[in-house]
C-alpha cells in the first residue's frame, strides 16, 4: 500500500523525471543562455510566460494573457504576496480552511 505524506511539499523521488529534466535543461541552456544572463523583470521570464499561457488557458478554461502572469519561486511566495496585497492594514481579516498549511497561516 502506498502512503502519501501531504505534510511536506516533497515529491516522490521514484516519480521524478530526472532524465527528461536533464535533457530539457540542456536544451534550454542552448536556446536561452543569453536571456538567462539578463534580469527577467518583475513578472519573470517572458518566453516562459508565453509558453505557459496557452496551457493555463486550456487547463483553466479561461483566456490567460502572458502579460497578466507572474512567475513565483514557489507556492509560499504566491501565498505571501497575495496575503500582503489583500491583508495590508492592521485588523484586516483572512479566513482559511481548518486544515490549512501552517506556512500559509504564518504568512
Amino acid at each position: 500500500m502506498m502512503i502519501y505524506d501531504f505534510a511536506e511539499g516533497q515529491t516522490n523521488p521514484e516519480t521524478f523525471p530526472a532524465e527528461a529534466l536533464k535533457r530539457s535543461a540542456l536544451r534550454a541552456i542552448d536556446l536561452e543562455s543569453a536571456e538567462m544572463n539578463r534580469y527577467s523583470g518583475a513578472k519573470g521570464h517572458l518566453r516562459l510566460r508565453e509558453l505557459m499561457a496557452p496551457r493555463e488557458s486550456e487547463r483553466e478554461g479561461v483566456s490567460v494573457n502572458p502579460k497578466d502572469m507572474a512567475l513565483m519561486n514557489g507556492s509560499m511566495q504566491a501565498v505571501t504576496l497575495a496575503g500582503q496585497g489583500l491583508l495590508s492594514a492592521p485588523g484586516d481579516l483572512g479566513i482559511t480552511e481548518s486544515d490549512s498549511y501552517s506556512g500559509t497561516i504564518a504568512a
